[in-house]
């Protein structure tokens, strides 16, 4: 086991795509982990794309 997570908000990628912007994720493994206790496992964090002035 290369990876102990927990407890608390696991593995996460992100913040993806703030303000707009554009952001590609691509060949994430996640192999060996030991996630105990975690809100989230593994994710990837991204923004609802918007229009604020």
């Amino acid at each position: 086991m290369d990876i102990t997570c927990g407890p608390g908000h696991g593995i996460s990628i992100g913040s993806l795509g703030s303000k707009s912007s554009k952001a590609y994720v691509s060949g994430v493994t996640v192999d060996g982990a030991k996630l105990s206790g975690t809100t989230n496992g593994v994710r990837i964090k991204t923004w609802q794309a918007s229009e604020a002035f």
